[in-house]
């Protein structure tokens, strides 16, 4: 894993190649969290303050751009409940947090931070790419501060700083929805199984808890 330090280079497009496949070392653990969710769709790891998820959308790079940077297709799918959005920099992303955008490329990636004023190692990117004519790869990347609190008391795997359970869940149920826009047949995955597998998944992933007897 890399450290805080290098956050600013995951924005690079070639990120996402760097990141290691999740791995779980304890085989019972490894079979009560692949019958929750297969591995290959959890979220990878890159730093401690940062988690990455892929998804493959079954569409076109053209008509995938509108559903993560328009307020319309944002609300199809986002977490929460998009009240306010300006593709531009220093534009408002407003839902159930507010953020701005810092920086974008036409249908390739949009970064957006809580606080434009101030530098900080906090940023999250949606970022596409073509994958052939009938497939496009969607990336969300979430890198939070160093030292940022779970809220409602959420255990942190590896103290302030970290990705938590809530969060991770939360954002693998919004890319799965994204995903779902363009395979109406992927199915829904309960959120609190999410929780339950990701409490273990970042617990070994942080190398906290010893999954190997």
């Amino acid at each position: 894993m890399c450290c805080t330090a290098d956050i600013s280079n995951l924005m690079s497009s070639r990120y996402q190649h760097r990141i290691q496949k999740p791995t779980i070392s304890n085989k019972g653990a490894s079979r009560l969290l692949t019958s929750l969710i297969s591995l290959d769709r959890a979220a990878r790891i890159p730093a401690k303050t940062a988690v990455v998820y892929t998804r493959y959308l079954i569409s076109t790079v053209e008509d995938v751009w509108p559903t993560i940077s328009t307020a319309e297709g944002l609300s199809k799918w986002w977490v929460a409940p998009v009240s306010a959005f300006e593709l531009k920099p220093g534009g408002a992303f407003n839902h159930h947090w507010n953020s701005f955008v810092v920086d974008f490329e036409e249908q390739r990636f949009i970064d957006f931070k809580k606080q434009l004023e101030i530098k900080t190692d906090e940023i999250m990117r949606f970022e596409i790419a073509s994958v052939d004519e009938a497939r496009t790869r969607f990336t969300l990347l979430d890198a939070i501060e160093a030292d940022v609190v779970a809220v409602d008391n959420e255990p942190q795997p590896h103290g302030p700083g970290t990705i938590w359970a809530g969060v991770a869940a939360g954002w693998h149920c919004s890319v799965d929805a994204l995903e779902r826009l363009f395979n109406p047949r992927l199915p829904v995955q309960d959120w609190h199984e999410l929780i339950e597998f990701y409490e273990v998944y970042l617990a070994e992933q942080f190398g906290i808890i010893d999954l190997v007897h």
